[in-house]
């Protein structure tokens, strides 16, 4: 959280100063802080520094596989914190650590006042042992991802915490999260696929220019995806927030005009004849990472759900009402209709809570579609009153339960 997560304390706790820690001290603290975590977690890493970074605002160290059964106090304890942030749905806990005399002299305190006490913040974010290399991989370099997932995006590529993901476009429209498919999240594979090198991705990089230079290195990276008017708000944001993108965005680009520009002859770009849209990428991500079952399974229940999704709008506009008598109707429908052992629609002697009903079963039929709205104008009415009896009973029950 880049050193913020102690920025206001709680009502009774006393003010901490949270210190941005010099190179020198950032590297040491690192070396001791992954030999405390190392005697409970099975791996522990530092993702790779952004080059040319001369302090951090805090110690970022990823873990995975504890070695035996501890809490977050006894965390807490082992790393000598102060303080700590804990949520059980998040991964990451911060943690508040006084910095001993030794370190602090090596620290400017000249805006300290106020704050009892000199801290570091150490965040420990825990993960699995099949994302722990991604993890570290994706966290590396500071905006080095930033800057490739600007690159990848007008291809249909993602990358998120899990992994490198291919957006499905026709899904996509209506639901981006439901459009991802995820493709691997093996770092080796992924540099491949992206056509960066990684021999000298694992070399690292002493200069912001250096990593510059290996970003636009890759097969899809173009200089349009890049231009103000093109970009997402998310990238807008990281112009004003993260520093090495803004540098890439308004000062490489610019002084380097004639790179990813469309060149026919180059076939290490997305612009060449190489791959040349976005479906080729689908298509060869597919066989690549042996996709194409998963795929298809994706696109089968998206249409399945979008047929499903069409016929309850016809089935709505065929019942004489509206708002909350109507949706009343559509609910009972899923919970009482039914088809019975010939096939036919009819009523459940009891509702299903979670069902869809038949009627999404009978429209796959010859002539179903028609059999079913024919059934809907006889029945809706009955339909009605059953859930209307289901809904006032079960608030009934509620209510002798809380008594009870």
């Amino acid at each position: 959280m880049g050193g913020s997560a102690f920025a206001l304390p709680k009502p009774g706790e006393s003010p901490l100063k949270i210190c941005r820690l010099p190179i020198d001290i950032y590297e040491s603290l690192g070396e001791n802080y992954t030999g405390r975590l190392s005697t409970l977690y099975e791996r522990v890493a530092i993702p790779r520094s952004a080059p040319e970074k001369t302090s951090h605002g805090d110690l970022d160290i990823i873990v995975c596989s504890a070695k035996y059964q501890f809490s977050v106090e006894d965390l807490a304890a082992k790393l000598g914190a102060l303080r700590y942030i804990h949520c059980a749905r998040n991964p990451t806990t911060n943690f508040a650590i006084p910095l001993g005399d030794s370190l602090q002299s090596g620290i400017d305190t000249s805006s300290d006042a106020g704050a009892d006490t000199q801290c570091f913040q150490l965040d420990v974010e825990v993960c699995t042992t099949k994302t722990f290399d991604w993890e570290v991989f994706h966290k590396a370099y500071g905006d080095l991802w930033n800057i490739l997932g600007t690159s990848i995006r007008p291809v249909g590529l993602t990358v998120n915490h899990t992994g490198l993901h291919l957006r499905i476009p026709q899904i996509e429209e209506k639901d981006r999260k439901r459009s991802l498919l995820f493709l691997t999240n093996a770092p080796a594979d992924i540099l491949s696929f992206l056509g960066l090198s990684q021999e000298i991705y694992e070399a690292g990089f002493e200069s912001v220019e250096g990593l510059f230079r290996f970003a636009i290195s890759g097969r899809f990276f173009r200089r349009g995806s890049y231009l103000k008017e093109g970009l997402k708000s998310n990238d807008r944001q990281r112009l004003k927030q993260r520093e090495v993108f803004r540098r890439f965005v308004e000062e490489y680009l610019p002084a380097h005009p004639g790179i990813g520009q469309e060149d026919s002859n180059s076939k290490s770009k997305i612009d060449s004849k190489e791959v040349t849209t976005r479906d080729a990428v689908l298509q060869e991500a597919l066989s690549t990472f042996n996709c194409r079952p998963q795929y298809n399974t994706i696109i089968a229940e998206w249409e399945k759900k979008q047929q499903e999704a069409e016929m309850w709008k016809k089935v709505a506009a065929a019942i004489p009402l509206d708002g909350d008598k109507l949706n009343l109707v559509i609910r009972g429908l899923k919970r009482w209709a039914t088809l019975d052992n010939d096939g036919q629609l009819c009523l459940r002697e009891v509702a299903i809570l979670d069902g869809t009903g038949g009627l999404p079963v009978l429209t796959a039929t010859e002539g179903g579609e028609a059999r079913l709205f024919d059934w809907v104008k006889r029945n809706w009415e009955e339909v009605k009153e059953r859930e209307k009896r289901r809904v006032g009973e079960a608030k009934q029950q509620r209510k002798t339960l809380s008594k009870a």
